[in-house]
């Protein structure tokens, strides 16, 4: 049995107060991405994977299907891969767009840090519910996708080879443990390469 760790979210996002109205919801996407560190906002896959900007979507926390009055609401909005979009659609747990759950269903704003109290992920990178609502978020967003198990991986070799190239540059090369970095480095790349290749276009 793998062992639980927490989910690997750098820092929570945060919408920027004060962001000027827009005439389609469509226009926030830029300013979202940014809030968002340019990853989603459930299953926090970086927007490199999908396209970038064009490929991500303006999520509706509240749907817009359901509460119009909030369909351009800054507040409401949520930078999403298109298969976390998809997954959630117009689901909410009632009738009320300040209620999100009830303590057994419903969503929590990633943006809120009780978000990462109901998700976590095993040492594989595969989400692991810790609550109720966490489950029905597992299930209704469909984290269970291999995709982001492997886009979870890639995510942190990118970020060991990002430690190794700093370090890489602090040491001189008649370090003794030059040629070692970049043997790391070299490593690395080469897992990298290996997952893009294997995964990408196939991982559904």
């Amino acid at each position: 049995m793998t062992r639980a760790q927490p989910v690997p979210r750098s820092i929570i996002p945060k919408r920027t107060a004060g962001v000027p109205a827009q005439a389609r919801y469509g226009a926030y996407k830029p300013q979202l991405r940014q809030d968002f560190f340019q990853r989603c906002g459930y299953c926090d896959d970086w927007d490199r994977y999908y396209g970038g900007l064009p490929g991500y979507h303006v999520e509706h926390f509240a749907p817009k299907k359901k509460f119009p009055a909030l369909e351009r609401d800054y507040a409401n909005l949520i930078y999403a891969c298109p298969y976390c979009n998809r997954g959630k659609s117009d689901a909410w747990i009632g009738n009320d767009a300040h209620i999100p759950h009830n303590g057994a269903e419903g969503f929590v704003d990633p943006c809120q840090a009780e978000f990462d109290s109901h998700l976590t992920r095993d040492a594989s990178g595969r989400f692991i519910s810790l609550t109720p609502v966490g489950e029905y978020m597992l299930r209704k967003l469909r984290l269970h996708l291999e995709r982001h198990r492997y886009i979870w991986v890639i995510q942190n070799l990118q970020v060991l080879r990002g430690k190794a190239e700093k370090l890489r540059h602090r040491v001189t090369r008649d370090h003794p443990d030059y040629v070692v970095i970049l043997e790391t480095l070299a490593d690395l790349q080469t897992k990298i390469d290996e997952y893009n290749d294997s995964v990408f276009g196939a991982a559904a």
